[in-house]
């Protein structure tokens, strides 16, 4: 899948405009900010797969954090 070709149900959950660019190193990764209130149970919630490009990261994640997942 391409950087904008997300699955539906990631795009359905997804909070403003996406994907977000994620610089690491030599390589730069897309992930799409979600809603917060994903999953009750699991605040700061991320988690995909790099491979289909469903790298998410929830709204209320810090904003000097995402780089660490």
């Amino acid at each position: 899948m391409g950087e904008l070709q997300r699955p539906g149900w990631l795009v359905s959950v997804q909070v403003g405009p996406n994907p977000l660019p994620l610089p690491l190193g030599e390589n730069t990764y897309y992930y799409t900010l979600v809603r917060a209130n994903l999953e009750k149970r699991l605040p700061y919630a991320v988690g995909g797969h790099l491979a289909d490009n469903t790298l998410f990261i929830s709204e209320d994640v810090p904003e000097n954090f995402p780089h660490l997942f």
